[in-house]
């Protein structure tokens, strides 16, 4: 019995780890770096036509073809690609060509020319006008001036032979001649030439000084003789 109850010694159990088959494990690698495709949201949920609380699910997004993106508008060439074109855009779908633009510009090109010398035609007869009007002026004032100087000229220079009629005419002995003959005669324009008026004008200025220096020496030759005349007085009284 106590041969029954002996305990007896069992050595412990080693554990080995399993066996692993392939090559060893290298040292961890580190974590991957997200990508943009990680970065991007997640689509937007879209709906069904005419509803906006009912989400359409994933599968049939997929199924569904793309919504339409409006187009971005065409950019412009830039300046320097841009060639200028031989013609000229008139209204808004009219173009013409250059031989018609050139046509046009010299129609312009002479109805400036004929616009300038239209200016200058009548620039000259306003000019010619102004002078006509300051030459009748001034012929005015000289016919005025004539026609006051022949009032002073007397008529007898001015008109001599109506001057003799008219005086015989008047005369009280009648002249040795009829004078119905020369009665008849022409005695001149009612008007008096210019030539006339200036010519007598100046004949009669020449007589008058011939008049005044006679007139002068008249004069000298009575104050000798009131000279004489004192003196010889003054003598008769002193002798007395």
């Amino acid at each position: 019995m106590s041969h029954s109850h002996q305990s007896v010694y069992l050595p412990p159990i080693r554990t080995y780890p399993p066996q692993i088959q392939g090559p060893l494990p290298g040292p961890p690698s580190p974590p991957p770096e997200p990508t943009q495709s990680s970065q991007q949201p997640p689509p937007p949920l879209r709906y069904l036509p005419n509803t906006s609380t009912h989400p359409i699910p994933p599968p049939l997004m997929a199924q569904m073809p793309p919504p339409l993106v409006a187009a971005p508008p065409p950019s412009a060439p830039p300046s320097h690609q841009i060639r200028p074109e031989k013609t000229e855009i008139i209204g808004p779908e009219t173009t013409v060509d250059s031989k018609e633009t050139d046509c046009n510009l010299r129609k312009l090109k002479s109805r400036v020319r004929r616009w300038e010398d239209a200016n200058a035609e009548d620039k000259a007869r306003y000019k010619k006008a102004k002078h006509n009007v300051i030459e009748r002026n001034r012929r005015t004032l000289i016919l005025n001036r004539i026609d006051e100087l022949a009032t002073l000229v007397p008529p007898s220079m001015l008109r001599p032979l109506k001057c003799a009629v008219e005086h015989f005419k008047r005369s009280r002995n009648p002249p040795p001649f009829d004078v119905h003959l020369i009665s008849g005669l022409k005695t001149g324009r009612k008007r008096l030439f210019k030539k006339t008026v200036l010519t007598q004008s100046i004949n009669y200025i020449k007589h008058l000084l011939y008049v005044v220096e006679q007139q002068e020496l008249e004069r000298a030759r009575l104050q000798q003789r009131i000279l004489f005349s004192s003196k010889d007085t003054t003598r008769h009284l002193l002798h007395r």
